[in-house]
Parts: C-alpha cells; sequence; structure tokens
C-alpha cells in the first residue's frame, strides 16, 4: 500500500496514451478499467464523489473489480488506485463490505497475485491517518 496526500496519477485517461476499457458510476465513485503506457499497465482506478455510500453502490464496486480479477487481461496483474479526496465519511458497513470481500478465500489468493501495486490518496487528517495506519 502507498498512501499519499500529494497524489499524482501514473496517467490520466487520454494521457500519455491511457486508454479506458471500461467505466461505471456506483454512485459515491467512479471506477474505471485503465490501459497504461507504463507499469503496471493495467490499473483499476477508484475516484471517490462527496455522495452517500451505499450498499448498491458498494456492491456494484466489488462486482467490477470482481470481474477485472478473474479476466485474461488481468493475468499479468494490475493495479488499483483509490482517490477518495473527494469522499464524505466512509460507511463504516461499506468498508466491512469490501474488507469481507477481499478476505473470502475463493478470492484472496487470486487478489494477492494479480494486484501488484495498490495506493490511496486522502486527504490530510484524520482520513490519512487511518489509511496509513491501515
Amino acid at each position: 500500500w502507498h498512501v499519499s496526500k500529494n497524489f499524482a496519477m501514473a496517467s490520466s485517461v487520454g494521457a500519455e496514451g491511457a486508454v479506458r476499457l471500461e467505466a461505471e458510476d456506483v454512485g459515491f465513485a467512479d471506477i474505471e478499467l485503465l490501459r497504461l503506457t507504463q507499469w503496471p499497465w493495467l490499473e483499476i482506478r477508484i475516484t471517490g464523489r462527496d455522495e452517500p455510500i451505499l450498499h448498491e453502490g458498494v456492491e456494484q464496486l466489488l462486482a467490477f473489480t470482481d470481474r477485472v480479477l478473474h479476466s485474461d487481461i488481468a493475468n499479468d496483474g494490475f493495479g488499483l488506485t483509490y482517490d477518495y479526496r473527494l469522499l464524505r465519511t466512509p460507511s463504516v458497513a461499506g468498508m466491512l463490505a469490501i474488507a469481507k470481500w477481499g478476505a473470502s478465500p475463493e478470492r484472496r489468493e487470486r487478489f494477492v497475485k494479480r494486484c501488484i501495486f495498490c495506493q490511496a490518496c486522502v486527504p490530510s487528517g484524520w482520513k490519512f491517518r487511518a489509511t496509513k495506519a491501515a
């Protein structure tokens, strides 16, 4: 995990040749699958918004991530970027759902193997300290 207050994405959509392969609006965040021109070559980018975190949105986010995790395109791995600078106060239920999803035995081994880079961008203050502690 890499946690940073000052965050610069490796490449923006369209910049430096990054290509958006898939995108979905899950309410509290936009989630994109990007083909990059540099390592890690493939990225799931989750960009939070100042919207309430609803169970349905969390389920959509997990389904999107699961599709990528089990896809052939992710055979060589992918990066995962959480940009939560604009996200409202995190939902405890949402965080627990994500943790439970990631810890399930049928997913864990594949996730550890394929997620080759993970970073979180949060604002300074308690969100930064909490993320850094995790």
